[in-house]
């Protein structure tokens, strides 16, 4: 073990007298020091000088008066023998630590557990400058159970302080180490995986026995921690979260189209979109989708994926604007077991450790604040995340699809958007045309939902008359593919034949058909009334076809969890 191991007085419990304290407030100070021995130290804390009590009693007048005692501090990397002989050689009860620069650390008395056990230490570890220098981690333990010593490395692995564990009882300190069993007659351990259950780490031990003669006086253990064990135990951990993550994804999937013939539109605007998102797919270029909500941002940013070469690897769904500020960055990089207050016990794989060699989909990254784009950056340039409260880096190769309905470049100029941050994500980016830009599809829109439901409905179909029908060429549809969607869902609940006629569809509709302005005084309570009308009723038709799955319905309704979670109050949903 090494002497700053043994530092059991730090230096908020020590009375330190500067040079330039009167000799009344060094008294003072000394007061409270159950020791003789006093430390003097400058302003950086490098350790000057070392009087006595006895010494501060008879002096008067100035510090740099009272005279000082000879005796050399501790070095903080020197073998822990050498603290023994210098309180043999010296006769006192405290030492003081330094480091290389002769900066202050802490102090060493006799009462330390691990100084009464050196002499014993010697005989079972005759040569422990040797255990000092090894990185793999040691302790021994004597017959009687008692521990006589550790080394550094098991002190940073265990993090626990050498001087809390010298000199007691393995029993007390971990009960169920493999030691005490093979002190009491179990078989040997030779690289074999265990776990120390009191900090709940898994390393690769060989234990064995001492012996004097034929008399088994002791027992030493020699563990390390495998890098590759903890790869492997992370790609464990990664492949069961993708199997649940796919599990919740497996109902949606067949409305998110695989491929980009399943993107329902023929219009020319789209289909040059679709001509450059295919191109863009077969690389490795972080793409950026623009487009008004609803428009299919991520329909598109799925078809990209499966037409890579990443497509047998996990596309990971984000959405920077459903996740409040404060959990986006455990949500994106994870964190390591006791981060935070209220941190799962094992941790948490992040999103980006589950887009491994795949790609992440970034939505509404426009809705990301300052300090989490900055860290988005950093993971973009170096290629590696870090979990929150972990110091360990882990590479990633993940691609990175981000969309916005805001205006990036504006955001840019206003300085609530990273510059360089934009220049990385958008290699490549690709704008989506609202709904009212490409009208010619709503035929195709309206036909491919209203195959999907009157399968749910048990008939053969759902038609739409020519009146709804050129109603819905007409209307402006500023929530876009979305809107509609939910229009064409709203008509297939109200409407009881296999037929829509206008007066199925919500009521806002109506109201915008026949000319009703939304801002007036007389009708606006009115208006106000049908919409929230309509959408309690697509929430709870959202809950029911996804089982009260809050998760799903809210990714059906296309709506933030923020929003979800308000609306449900707001209409005292159950």
């Amino acid at each position: 073990m090494l002497i700053r191991d043994l530092i059991d007085i730090d230096l908020d419990t020590l009375p330190i007298i500067f040079p330039d304290h009167s000799v009344e407030k060094a008294r003072e100070l000394c007061a409270q020091f159950p020791y003789n021995v006093i430390p003097v130290v400058d302003h950086t804390f490098k350790l000057t000088d070392i009087h006595t009590k006895d010494l501060l009693a008879d002096a008067t007048g100035h510090m740099l008066d009272v005279e000082a005692i000879d005796i050399d501090p501790l070095q903080g990397n020197d073998n822990a023998i050498k603290a023994k002989e210098l309180f043999q050689c010296n006769d006192i009860e405290l030492m003081f630590v330094v480091d290389r620069n002769g900066l202050l650390l802490g102090a060493v008395s006799t009462r330390n557990p691990a100084i009464k056990h050196l002499n014993s230490m010697s005989k079972l570890a005759p040569v422990p400058e040797i255990f000092d220098a090894m990185h793999d981690a040691i302790i021994i333990i004597n017959s009687e159970t008692t521990i006589i010593y550790t080394n550094h490395a098991y002190s940073e692995l265990i993090g626990v302080p050498v001087w809390k564990i010298i000199g007691k009882s393995m029993t007390m300190v971990e009960p169920t180490s493999k030691c005490l069993g093979v002190l009491r007659g179990d078989k040997p351990y030779v690289n074999e995986r265990i776990r120390i259950e009191t900090v709940n780490i898994e390393v690769i031990a060989t234990i064995t026995p001492i012996y004097e003669g034929s008399e088994k006086i002791g027992v030493i253990s020699v563990f390390r921690s495998i890098d590759e064990t903890i790869e492997l135990s992370r790609k464990v951990e990664r492949m069961e979260y993708i199997n649940r993550y796919l599990k919740d994804e497996l109902k949606l999937k067949a409305k998110l189209p695989c491929e980009f013939n399943s993107i329902i539109g023929k219009n020319g605007l789209l289909v040059e979109v679709l001509a450059k998102a295919s191109k863009v797919a077969k690389t490795n270029v972080n793409v950026l989708i623009l487009g008004e909500s609803g428009t299919g941002k991520e329909g598109l940013a799925n078809a990209i994926h499966y037409a890579s070469s990443r497509r047998n690897k996990p596309i990971i769904r984000v959405n920077c604007a459903a996740i409040p500020e404060a959990l986006l960055e455990s949500e994106l990089f994870g964190y390591s077991s006791g981060a935070f207050t209220g941190a799962h016990k094992s941790g948490k794989i992040g999103k980006f450790e589950l887009a491994d060699n795949g790609t992440i989909f970034l939505d509404e990254i426009g809705d990301m604040n300052l300090s989490m784009q900055s860290k988005l950056l950093r993971v973009i340039q170096e290629k590696e995340i870090e979990r929150i409260g972990d110091n360990k880096t882990i590479r990633v190769d993940v691609r990175i699809v981000s969309a916005t309905n805001k205006n990036l470049d504006k955001m840019v100029q206003e300085g609530s958007f990273r510059e360089d941050l934009y220049y990385r994500l958008n290699v490549f980016s690709i704008i989506l045309p609202p709904l009212r830009e490409r009208k010619d599809d709503i035929y195709l829109l309206v036909d491919h939902f209203a195959q999907s439901i009157a399968s749910d409905k048990g008939i053969d179909h759902l038609y739409f008359s020519k009146e709804v029908m050129d109603f819905f060429m007409e209307y402006d549809w500023k929530g876009n593919i979305r809107e509609l969607q939910n229009v064409v869902e709203y008509a297939s609940v109200v409407c009881q034949r296999d037929k829509v006629y206008l007066e199925d569809l919500p009521s806002y509709l109506l109201n915008y058909r026949t000319g009703i302005s939304n801002d007036t005084t007389s009708s606006g309570g009115n208006i106000n009334s049908q919409i929230r009308e309509l959408e309690r009723n697509a929430i709870i038709k959202a809950m029911k076809e996804h089982n009260n799955n809050k998760s799903a319905a809210m990714r059906t309704l296309g709506i933030s969890r923020r929003t979800f979670y308000k609306k449900l109050k707001e209409y005292d949903i159950e």
